[in-house]
């Protein structure tokens, strides 16, 4: 089994003054080529290589390596020892502090966060990074997998390890996004205590690669065993062949999964078939191999949607019904009905209907409840009320972590203060309101309310509450803090097809100008110039969201609508060409946020108004 050594080895992958290294191997995806045909027929793995590390490596000095895994939106998986602290939760920590990071590209790191533990199984990634592809346009949720072992370099456990391995790999490639689960990059594998483990994880990947692909025809479990030390001796050339118990650990997982059954049969040539799931890992892993089948395509050519190996950018769906190649990539996706948009990650659709508008995951809820608090802050010392002496939300050791972005403990007694009942006029909130609202934000108290759990709420005396929590237990945003903050994003992001700045217009001051709004979107998008309006629905407890235009006049609204994953997909529709006032009286909108005009952009839109 031919393979070629690529990337980031160099030439220190062997030296043991280097603690940890990655290796990158390309394997042909037929075992009949004599080397790597490119894409789409080559497999590429990403893995530990290199002298074992005493702890766990730093996910912050690891970026450099991992940067193109996550670009690749392949993600990865890192396997270290379960005493220690968590090298990912560090990272998380300090990436909500300090920002993104530029993944190289046209790729950036704009976000990171762990999913609601409901959503997650001992198996499944226990963390999701944001990317934002520059050259798609979209942002895209990559899964990040840690597994922790107790005992992690004990060779007993071996077998045990190899198969929650394989469970664990089978939920990181469903978990990919769906345009690129058939790349052909694979999930980068970390082992930084013990990198055996990876190139054996590697080498099972592999063959099980082959295998569901039909080019592992393993029928013996010595089959199986032989295919997997023939990669060894490219994967690891330092260590070529099993040692110890290993070659039996490859044994008990070929026996125990069933492995052989696979070899029996050949996928089809397209995961688009609809009598297999494209969900499922073992397609996934051979889908990637994109080998040329004729006889296999003649047969199902019927069937088949598109080619296996199209562009990311026809499987996103911007090739179906889209115009010429001179229309940019956001108008393509709007003009099929969809657009980026998110999950409401915090009780704040604010942030969401920013985000929209900027059509990636710019705002994190970090981000949002730092520029809330200083909001506070701002309207407390225009009032000339003092800082220092605050309660509930506005207490000064709760605001100063808000506004560093990390977490604070503190006691009930501490926050209530001996006023609880007292408004705070910062955050329209009682001291007593705000702390019920944080209990049920908090993992103790979620779910459960204030009839049927009155005593056992009533008896927590101490919470630890993060910017996510502090954010979410506001009643909600003014349309001026909102304001500030996208006007603030859109200067720093100078996307050249969205408007350099926003403005705010009331609905009942404007009535006679909304329809006007039409005209003006209609002929910014002809230019390939977005037009977004923010919406507010309501007025003291408001909700906001953002609608943008297609070609066509109609438009297109951004509200989470109960997705779960953010990025570009399938969007509602707002309303229809010349219904732009009357779907704003029905929704009930009393404020909208449009792009600014100048002065004769304003005169244009006036007459427009008169002449409808």
């Amino acid at each position: 089994m031919n393979g070629s050594e690529s990337g980031q080895r160099g030439s220190v992958a062997t030296q043991p003054s280097d603690p940890h290294t990655l290796r990158t191997v390309l394997f042909p995806s037929s075992v009949n080529a004599p080397h790597p045909l490119g894409f789409p027929h080559q497999v590429s793995h990403t893995y530990s290589a290199g002298a074992a590390c005493q702890h766990a490596v730093s996910i912050t000095s690891l970026m450099p390596q991992l940067a193109n895994a996550l670009a690749s939106k392949q993600g990865f998986v890192y396997i270290r020892e379960d005493a220690g602290p968590s090298p990912i939760h560090e990272f998380v920590q300090a990436f909500s502090r300090d920002g993104s990071v530029d993944l190289g590209n046209g790729c950036r790191l704009i976000g990171a966060y762990a999913p609601p533990p409901q959503k997650q199984s001992v198996f499944s990634p226990l963390w999701t990074f944001q990317v934002y592809d520059a050259n798609l346009e979209a942002s895209f949720e990559v899964p990040v997998t840690e597994v922790p072992f107790t005992d992690l370099a004990n060779p007993s456990n071996r077998t045990e390890q190899l198969i929650h391995l394989n469970n664990c790999m089978d939920t990181h490639l469903r978990a990919l996004p769906d345009a690129f689960k058939d790349s052909t990059a694979c999930p980068s594998i970390l082992c930084p205590e013990y990198p055996r483990l990876a190139q054996l994880l590697t080498a099972q990947e592999e063959c099980l690669g082959k295998q569901h692909r039909g080019e592992l025809g393993c029928r013996e479990s010595i089959d199986w065993i032989c295919a997997a030390e023939e990669l060894l001796q490219t994967i690891s050339p330092e260590n070529p062949r099993f040692r110890g118990e290993e070659s039996c650990d490859f044994e008990s997982f070929f026996r125990r999964t069933g492995v052989y059954n696979l070899g029996l049969q050949t996928l089809p040539f397209s995961i688009g078939q609809h009598n297999f799931n494209a969900a499922e890992a073992g397609v996934i892993r051979g889908f990637k191999r994109h080998l040329p089948d004729p006889k296999a395509k003649a047969n199902m050519r019927s069937n088949l949607p598109s080619p296996p190996y199209t562009s990311h950018t026809q499987r996103l769906g911007l090739d179906t019904g889209a115009p010429g190649p001179s229309m940019p990539q956001w108008l393509r996706y709007r003009d099929i009905g969809r657009a980026y948009k998110e999950p409401v990650r915090q009780m704040q659709c604010a942030s969401q209907a920013i985000n929209g508008l900027l059509q990636h995951g710019a705002v994190t809820p970090e981000l949002f409840s730092q520029h809330l608090a200083v909001s506070r802050l701002h309207t407390l010392e225009q009032l000339g009320i003092r800082l220092d002496v605050q309660k509930g939300m506005t207490h000064p050791k709760v605001m100063a972590a808000v506004i560093d972005g990390r977490s604070v403990e503190i006691s009930k007694q501490e926050f209530l203060g001996p006023t609880p009942l007292a408004l705070d006029i910062a955050t329209e909130q009682t001291p007593l309101d705000s702390w019920k609202a944080l209990i049920n934000l908090s993992p103790v108290g979620r779910g459960k309310n204030w009839v049927q759990n009155s005593e056992e709420l009533h008896t927590i005396e101490r919470l630890t509450i993060t910017p996510d929590m502090w954010v979410s237990a506001q009643r909600g945003a003014e349309t001026t803090e909102l304001l500030t903050l996208l006007n603030h994003q859109l200067a720093v992001h100078q996307e050249e097809y969205l408007p350099a700045q926003m403005t705010h217009w009331s609905t009942r001051d404007h009535q006679g100008d909304i329809q006007g709004l039409e005209a003006l979107a209609r002929q910014a998008v002809q230019n390939h110039r977005d037009f977004p309006i923010v919406i507010r629905t309501g007025a003291e407890s408001g909700h906001f969201q953002t609608i943008v235009p297609d070609s066509k006049g109609n438009w297109l609204t951004l509200n989470s609508d109960g997705i779960e994953h953010a990025g570009v997909q399938t969007c509602n529709r707002w309303c229809g060409p010349g219904e732009l006032t009357a779907s704003f009286q029905r929704a009930g909108v009393s404020d909208i946020l449009i792009p600014q005009q100048s002065n004769a952009r304003r005169g244009a839109l006036h007459a427009e108004s008169n002449r409808q």
